[in-house]
């Protein structure tokens, strides 16, 4: 927990948090996914909201990266404005 309503960790923290369930599995309502690859959390979009910035680990994503840095803040605010808690990953 870096935050009140906001965990950050990598992809697979996401897949375990999916695979084993528990408390804070059942508190998290939103997931900010900063890659390309999907997460087993996506999979849970029922019961969540999810963003996937796609980005990747290179200077491909220069050009765009104020932009998506942007919409994912935007994502994460919202979420806990709304009382929701928020998981943000990566790939690695």
């Amino acid at each position: 927990q870096v935050l009140p309503g906001l965990y950050v960790g990598s992809k697979s923290a996401a897949d375990c948090l999916s695979l084993r369930g528990g408390e804070l599995a059942n508190r998290i309502s939103h997931v900010l996914n900063c890659s390309r690859a999907p997460s087993a959390l996506e999979r849970e979009e029922s019961r969540l909201t999810c963003l996937r910035l796609g980005l990747t680990d290179s200077g491909k994503d220069l050009e765009q990266i104020h932009d998506v840095i942007r919409q994912g803040v935007a994502f994460i605010d919202q979420a806990i404005e709304c009382g929701g808690t928020v998981f943000v990953h990566c790939k690695k």
